[in-house]
């Protein structure tokens, strides 16, 4: 192995673990600023209740047979949903907390990244606080 070949390998090794340095750093401060924002106080918009909220979620939610149960614990929800065979159920998690405040964004975790069932809810969802915001 020759100089230029030695060192070129040294190079792209060292550029290499460079990358994988500022991926890291970009996720832990993502991480950061999730935490941040979820931990901030939630406070509902003046139009819309605590009440109002897990109603018109459980109402929005009543429109999509699958969705076996929900736990609304303020800006969070958690779903459970049977697949379509009905054979298994997974899990999904809304989160409406925008850095305390009820404004119609929201953050999606799901086990099926393959379903557009959580999206369909949280659309369903926005589109109630949007009209109660009015």
């Amino acid at each position: 192995m020759g100089l230029f070949s030695f060192a070129a390998k040294v190079a792209g090794v060292a550029l290499a673990a460079s990358l994988i340095s500022d991926r890291k750093a970009e996720a832990e401060k993502r991480e950061s600023e999730r935490l941040k924002r979820i931990n901030t106080p939630f406070n509902y918009s003046p139009s819309i209740s605590k009440d109002d909220f897990e109603c018109l979620v459980r109402k929005c939610a009543k429109r999509i047979k699958r969705i076996e149960s929900l736990e609304i614990n303020g800006p969070f929800i958690l779903g459970v949903v049977s697949s379509q065979s009905g054979i298994s159920e997974w899990k999904f998690k809304l989160d409406f907390n925008d850095w305390g405040c009820l404004t119609g964004a929201y953050w999606i975790w799901q086990e099926n990244d393959d379903s557009q069932l959580p999206q369909a809810l949280a659309n369903k969802i926005v589109e109630e606080i949007t009209r109660l915001n009015k």
